[in-house]
């Protein structure tokens, strides 16, 4: 997926993906976050809060 993410050499990474739900459903985003530099690795998860898909 060409969002940004994978670029080398920046300090900060930025990238979106569009969902289109079905109007009225009750939707949330789990996000996994992973860099790693000289040998080492980290990640973190986020769930956001739930939103309601515009009818």
């Amino acid at each position: 997926m060409a969002n940004g993410l994978l670029r080398e050499d920046d300090a900060v990474h930025l990238g979106h993906y569009t969902y289109y739900g079905e109007p009225g459903g009750k939707y949330y985003a789990k996000l996994t976050m992973y860099a790693e530099r000289d040998g080492g690795s980290d990640s973190r998860e986020y769930l956001t809060t739930t939103c309601t898909a515009p009818s």
